[in-house]
């Protein structure tokens, strides 16, 4: 992991609102970063700009982040002609043309990374380890396997995904106990779990079975529902489940057979049990 939980104490230590500095010239467009939900992938992203001098909004927000939380900074840059970069943030508000999005979520599935977009966008070419943060992003331990990577190179980015996401050394424990007591039906596993932090339930299963197609369905005791596997299967739930309650997912148009994943929150019992006849299981 080298020297990125340093790298996270020095972002957080500078001032949220702004890194880099603004271009006083008239009439000159600038690219002002618009920061969604903080995982790896957004770290990665921030430090670019920085880099970079670039302006970034950052009001440090979790998964689901919208677009309305920058709804005044978004206007009033546009009002001083730079171009507001709204990077994965859920549109809930009618987004202005003047604005980029980059995002790889939802509509967006089929796009490119975000952070590889972002990247390209700026004329910087990915380090390696920004690869193994893309290939996390897009399809975690499976995708970075896939590409090469290491098993200490995989585990160095699932440390770092942990470390932001939060996950104390008491969850894990918990995952590692929800996965020696799951049920196999098929080629499904079901895990009960007593959080909702499904990574550290993921990393376990998939660096256990790397031959295994991932099929795995995480039911937390906070009510929030999570399967990871065929693109197809997430369609479904989505398509049954999406409209009823707040749902999420990441389903490409073309099934890679890698990252793609469904989730819902305050998922009643009557509902879990039709996703369960749903998934055939």
């Amino acid at each position: 992991m080298g020297n990125f939980e340093s790298d996270m104490q020095t972002l957080f230590r500078e001032k949220p609102e702004y890194f880099g500095k603004r271009k006083t010239a008239k009439n000159t467009k600038t690219l002002v970063v618009m920061a969604g939900g903080r995982d790896t992938e957004m770290v990665e992203i921030l430090k670019a700009a920085k880099a970079k001098g670039i302006v970034v909004h950052d009001h440090n927000l979790g998964w689901g982040a919208k677009a309305s939380s920058y709804q005044a900074e978004i206007e009033t840059e546009i009002k001083d002609g730079n171009t507001p970069v709204l990077v994965e943030l859920e549109q809930d508000i009618e987004i202005p043309p003047e604005c980029v999005i980059i995002d790889h979520h939802g509509k967006y599935s089929d796009r490119d990374t975000s952070l590889r977009q972002f990247l390209n966008m700026i004329g910087v070419e990915p380090t390696g380890w920004q690869q193994l943060v893309s290939w996390d992003d897009c399809g975690h331990i499976v995708e970075m396997r896939r590409n090469g990577a290491t098993d200490k190179e995989m585990q160095e980015v699932c440390q770092a995904s942990q470390f932001i996401q939060g996950i104390t050394g008491k969850q894990r424990a918990e995952a590692k106990q929800a996965v020696k007591h799951m049920k196999v039906r098929g080629d499904t596993f079901i895990v009960k779990c007593a959080h909702s932090k499904t990574n550290a339930v993921c990393d376990i299963l998939l660096i256990a079975y790397p031959e295994k197609r991932e099929d795995t369905l995480i039911l937390s005791d906070d009510g929030e529902v999570n399967y990871f596997g065929p693109a197809e299967k997430c369609r479904e739930l989505e398509e049954e489940f999406g409209k009823k309650y707040d749902t999420w997912s990441k389903i490409p148009t073309i099934d890679t057979g890698t990252g793609c994943f469904w989730g819902s929150s305050n998922t009643p019992h009557n509902a879990v049990k039709r996703m369960f006849s749903f998934l055939g299981l």
